[in-house]
């Protein structure tokens, strides 16, 4: 399995992974489930606290009560394909 490097580590390798390269390291099973590229750089998943799912919930229910439902559908917490996210 793939280790995340600590900082002083990290400044070693060439830098940004691309997201199409770090998909096919999660094809190749070489990725865990806790983790995540962020601006080209791997990174530890932070765990989900009361601290962040109290805000999120409360954001949803703010965002649905404008939103016309039978339109729109709103999630919370899924991933997100960016350029180099």
């Amino acid at each position: 399995m793939l280790t995340i490097p600590d900082e002083s580590e990290m400044r070693r390798y060439p830098l940004p992974l691309s997201v199409s390269s770090y998909e096919k390291m999660e094809e190749l099973g070489l990725i865990e489930e806790k983790i995540e590229l962020i601006r080209g750089v791997i990174f530890e998943k932070m765990g989900k606290s009361p601290f962040h799912s109290g805000p999120v919930r409360a954001s949803l229910r703010d965002i649905q009560s404008v939103l016309d439902l039978h339109r729109y559908f709103v999630s919370p917490g899924k991933l997100m394909r960016l350029s180099d996210s």
